[in-house]
């Protein structure tokens, strides 16, 4: 992993790069193939993924600005946002889709990535990160929808349930 980092930066190639991004996120837990997923369902067995995939996905995304900040391969900052996203956005949304007791926690903590994302798509005047942006909290904010229907349902069916019946 770190002799990948450090060839990616002496040469200054985005593959390289990728492959170093990709290496580190498996080195802190987060690999899993489409395979496994549709057999085990990781995300649903183990928090420890979980908060794993929101850990790497901020470690990215402070990578980003720390490149475009101090303007050491500025240009590598897209692509530390790019899996930033989608890894913290996949990992805030398996958390709130998954463990119904911590959905506190994980939906600010989308709610934040979005909005940061966001800002950063305006910024950068990228449409990619606008899209995915809105993609994201399309999918979480139905989310939160159908959560609240089916709770609200349950309250007024308890509810109606207790009502004399007028026959």
């Amino acid at each position: 992993m770190i002799v990948l980092f450090f060839c990616a930066y002496y040469f200054d190639h985005l593959g390289v790069l990728s492959l170093a991004i990709t290496n580190f996120a498996a080195w802190m837990g987060v690999a899993i193939t489409p395979m496994h997923i549709l057999t085990d369902n990781a995300f649903g067995l183990e928090r420890r993924l979980i908060n794993t995939a929101l850990i790497v996905g901020l470690i990215l995304a402070l990578s980003g600005i720390a490149s475009r900040h101090f303007n050491r391969k500025a240009h590598f900052a897209f692509t530390y946002y790019n899996f930033a996203v989608h890894i913290f956005c996949i990992g805030a949304l398996s958390g709130m889709f998954l463990e119904d007791g911590w959905l506190l926690f994980y939906t600010p903590a989308l709610m934040a990535a979005l909005v940061f994302y966001y800002q950063l798509g305006v910024r950068l005047r990228s449409f990619y990160f606008l899209l995915i942006t809105m993609i994201y909290a399309y999918i979480g904010l139905g989310y939160l929808v159908i959560f609240a229907l089916m709770h609200s349902w349950k309250y007024w069916k308890k509810a109606l349930s207790t009502l004399p019946s007028c026959t």
